[in-house]
């Protein structure tokens, strides 16, 4: 016992984001967990030198499909980066766990990087709590486990929703909808772009066919594998966003949102989903 005390008041502590600096850190790992294995839960974030690449593990017990679920996604710099700031200036503290304690409900956070001490180190959060670090992981995983989604099938889609425009600008978005009538052979289109109130869209009604160009345009971009996508940018407060909406007669469904984050292929589908409509309704006077 006396070792243990004197091993603690000599320990140092770290100060994260002075000793050790952020960019030295290679990985973070929270988790929790108690005696049923369904309440464990962690995730990981590491940065790899040699490979110049991040990674995002989370396990998890998912109610869905009844099971653990273990998963691991590439993440970019810019949120390994945001990962890492929420730990800025917090201490790393030696920690010994009470050997009396043989059950219960625990969670704990640690970092490493090349100089890391040896013993049981972990993150003291204090009054700020771990609530910022989580927050941290979950944008990531937001803004990247889409990349992991197998294809949804487009075939035989009833409805198409897609907008995209500022936040802070009234009206300031383009905003596009195709509705599959009940006979099946009439599509309603709506469009509305920037600038324009709701109750000022132009209205259509045009052959099943278009469809079938929306669903080509979906697989094309990739935007069969965007369903989950919850992007955002916690850094920027203001600027753009994106909803997009797909459901298809068989019942499969696409559902993707993002502020200031986008998937990869949103570009391309901004752009080919205006040049579509574009073409049913072509400028005044031609």
């Amino acid at each position: 016992m006396l070792l243990s005390s004197l091993t603690a008041c000599f320990s140092k502590t770290y100060t994260i984001g002075t000793d050790p600096k952020l960019e030295d850190i290679t990985s973070v790992t929270i988790g929790g967990g108690g005696m049923e294995y369904s309440s464990s839960w962690s995730w990981s974030a590491c940065h790899s030198e040699r490979k110049d690449s991040y990674e995002l593990q989370r396990v998890w017990w998912s109610e869905d499909a009844n099971e653990m679920k273990d998963v691991t996604v590439a993440i970019d710099s810019y949120a390994y980066e945001k990962i890492l700031d929420s730990l800025k200036d917090l201490k790393y503290v030696r920690y010994d766990p009470p050997k009396s304690v043989m059950d219960g409900y625990s969670e704990s956070a640690r970092i490493f990087w090349p100089d890391h001490p040896s013993g049981s180190y972990r993150i003291d959060f204090g009054e700020r709590g771990m609530q910022e670090l989580l927050s941290a992981m979950n944008e990531a995983w937001g803004n990247h486990a889409y990349k992991t989604n197998e294809a949804v099938s487009v075939k035989g889609m009833s409805f198409f929703s897609f907008s995209y425009g500022p936040t802070d600008l009234a009206y300031g978005n383009d905003a596009y909808t195709a509705e599959i009538n009940e006979t099946g052979d009439q599509v309603l289109l709506t469009r509305k772009l920037s600038g324009q109130p709701e109750e000022e869209a132009q209205q259509k009604s045009v052959t099943a066919s278009f469809l079938a160009r929306l669903e080509n345009i979906v697989r094309s971009v990739g935007a069969d594998r965007w369903d989950g996508f919850s992007g955002n940018d916690s850094w920027v407060m203001d600027g753009s966003a994106f909803s997009l909406f797909i459901s298809t007669e068989d019942g499969n469904s696409i559902s993707a949102n993002g502020h200031e984050m986008y998937p990869e292929g949103f570009t391309l589908l901004n752009k080919e989903v205006a040049d579509l409509f574009a073409e049913y309704f072509p400028p005044e006077g031609e």
